[in-house]
């Protein structure tokens, strides 16, 4: 469900400035598009001027789950120019994903989830580079958290090699990776550790 709001940076008593309507152009990775026509309402918030974009049926904005989403927002003011911001919008569960290392050099797998994510976990899939060992594990929610799944240890850790790595929602059927990191080096007692942007570094 998409919800939009706008900073303005142009002055309030220049209302010929600021966009009257605007368009959202959702394009899928099966290339698939939608169009949705908005109304453009005026709102105050914390002494900032912003605008809230809303459907012109009044209808939420459902995008469809577990991809990758490239939307294009066109904005028409009074004056007709317009300007057309990118959104990059991912709809999956998994929102982040690090591999690190207990204790006793044991390697550990952990998923972290948006908030509100109702998913039961990720499945962590391994391949390594030259094709010799691929496996996928479950790592699952407590019922402690519903942001957090942890598996420690990892129960049969792949050997010691160079792995792509794919990360989905556990409860999703295609699989897409919500994460993916390519040649990452594991081993057991000397694993890295992958942060939310992808980049790799010795655990602690």
């Amino acid at each position: 469900n998409v919800s939009c709001l706008i900073s303005y940076e142009e002055r309030m008593q220049c209302p010929g400035l600021h966009s009257t309507s605007a368009t959202l152009m959702v394009e899928y990775e099966n290339y698939n598009t939608d169009t949705y026509h908005l109304n453009v309402i005026p709102v105050y918030q914390n002494g900032q001027h912003f605008a809230q974009l809303k459907t012109q049926s009044g209808d939420a904005i459902i995008l469809h789950g577990d991809q990758n989403i490239i939307g294009t927002l066109v904005l028409e003011n009074k004056a007709g120019s317009t300007t057309q911001p990118h959104l990059y919008l991912k709809t999956f569960d998994t929102s982040s994903f690090t591999i690190y290392t207990d204790s006793e050099s044991q390697l550990c797998f952990k998923c972290e989830f948006l908030n509100g994510s109702t998913g039961e976990g990720c499945i962590v899939s391994v391949t390594q580079t030259d094709g010799n060992y691929i496996n996928s594990y479950n790592v699952t929610k407590s019922y402690e958290s519903d942001l957090i799944a942890i598996l420690c240890p990892v129960k049969s850790p792949p050997p010691t090699g160079v792995y792509n790595i794919c990360v989905s929602d556990i409860d999703q059927f295609t699989k897409r990776c919500a994460i993916s990191n390519s040649n990452v080096h594991l081993n057991g007692s000397d694993s890295p550790t992958t942060d939310k942007t992808g980049h790799t570094g010795k655990s602690v």
